[in-house]
């Protein structure tokens, strides 16, 4: 079978950052085989789809949006789940993220009580 690579434009879940990516297709059915991210990046599963994050928002830990999370818990210390759409884009956070975190900021807080 003979596969062609194809530039694509992959675009951060996080921060909409856009990088090339080489999609390889089957020649004869178009169906995709596999694609390249860029250098860096990262696939994060979240739910039923996969997320596309750039380097810049991988945290020092190696954990997506890592840097962001002290302060997504801190506004969820102040606010609860009620605002978590705005939370989420007030940090720069998808999110599909922002529900896991949520959640384990609820369970969390029912250990604490």
């Amino acid at each position: 079978m003979i596969f062609h690579g194809f530039p694509c434009i992959a675009r951060c879940d996080g921060c909409g950052a856009e990088g090339e990516t080489i999609e390889h297709r089957n020649a004869r059915s178009g169906a995709l085989s596999r694609a390249d991210l860029p250098i860096g990046w990262k696939l994060v599963p979240s739910g039923r789809d996969k997320l596309h994050v750039c380097p810049d928002c991988i945290g020092p830990d190696g954990e997506p949006f890592g840097d962001r999370r002290e302060a997504f818990d801190a506004r969820l210390d102040h606010h609860g789940t009620s605002l978590l759409p705005v939370i989420a884009e007030s940090v720069g956070v998808p999110i599909e993220i922002a529900r896991l975190w949520a959640r384990a900021w609820e369970t969390q807080q029912r250990k604490v009580a």
